[in-house]
């Protein structure tokens, strides 16, 4: 499955969102002139997203009507402020959806209808001059800690502080190169898996501060904000009575954690977000993963606090498109 955005490429309006499985070798049409007569003669930055885990995209040909139809990213102003931000997560990061069968409901847009991608077309909406590209590495029910695999007595379950370094899902060589662009924001979503786990508090910090020494020792050189997103608010013991979850069990030590990256990396600015306000029971499929309203609401929040940390200098409305 596939699906794109087409922007305006002057002020980051988002005009088409779309998706097709055009199956194996098959072809798609992003701009024509009866079904998107509103592209057509406009200047749009197009994003295609391939929306299926662990698979791959080759594209191999591009038809146009003329060669003037493209334009060069090179001509494009060279003044954008661009923030390239990496986020690591689990299942709600990358929008994964249940079956129907399992009582889940459709994302049409995988990756683009995730609340990554609704916070940055939010921040590029309210500020045509403000560019953040979000890069998301995320696995579907993935813990930041290792543990025991179920049923087993011995062997290990990669949790993501071993598998981000991984060179694929399926090869657990060492990748020698992470990234052609190094970030300058980190942002790690991790916690909700851990937490249903049983990983107690000390382990998870324990485990929390090796990954991020880990990942300043690569990319040291270009981060200046390091990001921890509290886990998100599981409503699956609290729907019937109605009654709000607890507090994540992670909150305070993600905290006092934080606390001691600051004294030790003073020149990596070090946070954390709690994007859940306004999130009920509704706005999720299971209890836990977001339907596609859920994801406005955490894209929206967390929009609202990567703005307030970079000093976007526009306010955030409700507009995500």
């Amino acid at each position: 499955m596939l699906a794109w955005t087409a922007m305006d490429a002057e002020t980051n309006e988002l005009l088409d969102k779309r998706s097709q499985d055009p199956g194996p070798a098959g072809d798609f049409v992003i701009i024509d002139a009866h079904a998107t007569p509103h592209l057509v003669r406009r200047l749009c930055r197009i994003t295609v997203t391939l929306v299926d885990w662990a698979s791959v995209l080759e594209i191999a040909t591009i038809v146009i009507d003329s060669e003037s139809s493209l334009k060069d990213a090179a001509s494009f102003p060279d003044d954008l402020r661009v923030w390239l931000a990496l986020l690591v997560g689990d299942s709600i990061s990358c929008g994964y959806a249940l079956s129907t069968e399992d009582g889940g409901q459709p994302i049409p847009h995988g990756y683009l209808d995730a609340f990554p991608s609704v916070a940055q077309k939010l921040l590029r909406y309210h500020d045509p001059s403000f560019n953040m590209r979000i890069q998301t590495i995320a696995y579907p029910g993935i813990a930041l800690v290792s543990s025991m695999k179920e049923g087993t007595d011995e062997g290990m379950s990669a949790g993501m502080v071993d598998k981000f370094f991984h060179i694929t899902p399926w090869d657990e060589s060492l990748c020698p190169t992470l990234t052609e662009e190094s970030p300058s924001v980190l942002i790690i979503a991790l916690g909700t898996n851990d937490e249903a786990l049983g990983v107690t508090t000390d382990r998870f910090s324990a485990v929390l501060r090796d990954f991020m020494r880990r990942l300043i020792r690569i990319f040291e050189a270009s981060l200046v904000h390091i990001v921890v997103l509290e886990p998100f608010p599981d409503f699956t013991d609290h729907a019937a009575d109605g009654s709000p979850p607890p507090s994540p069990l992670f909150t305070e030590c993600i905290a006092m954690t934080l606390d001691e990256m600051r004294r030790s990396h003073q020149a990596i600015l070090f946070h954390a977000f709690r994007i859940t306000s306004g999130i009920e029971g509704k706005h999720t499929m299971d209890g836990l993963h977001p339907t596609v309203e859920g994801h406005e609401v955490y894209g929206l929040n967390f929009a609202k606090e990567l703005s307030s940390m970079l000093s976007v200098p526009r306010a955030l409305g409700t507009r995500s498109g």
